[in-house]
């Protein structure tokens, strides 16, 4: 008797699957970690009917840069993903604010999530940017 296994979610970009309209995950660390890099690509306010989902990270960008705001800015990380991705748990995070060189007002934030997913004890590394760039 083969298995038969059913979606559990749809990956991210969206682009047409084999099966239908989505390609879709079978996989529960793949279904967590998408939950999780959907979340954090998503400003507070962004999503139209559930104006709290989604980050204050994008605030981030403009505070002014003291020695306070990384554990500031991990503190919001920490407390939004509890709140909106309870399914994991935060191992460590790490936050690397770079000020671009030839006095440009560039600046990025790198920012790196370890996190265990609870259901299957699978621990997984989530690195993205935020860019803010001089207009």
């Amino acid at each position: 008797m083969s298995t038969i296994y059913e979606p559990i979610g749809i990956t991210v970009p969206i682009v047409r699957g084999e099966g239908g309209y989505f390609n879709q995950s079978f996989d529960t660390n793949e279904k967590v970690k998408q939950n999780l890099e959907n979340f954090l690509k998503t400003k507070r306010g962004e999503r139209r009917m559930l104006p709290e989902f989604g980050t204050k990270m994008y605030q981030v960008l403009f505070e002014q840069n003291d020695p306070n705001l990384i554990e500031i800015t991990k503190n919001i990380l920490r407390d939004e993903i509890s709140y909106w991705i309870p399914e994991v748990t935060i191992e460590s995070i790490s936050i690397i604010n770079e000020e671009n060189e030839g006095n440009v007002d560039n600046y990025n934030i790198v920012i790196s999530i370890v996190y265990a997913v609870i259901q299957t004890n699978h621990v997984d590394t989530l690195t993205f940017e935020l860019k803010r760039i001089r207009i």
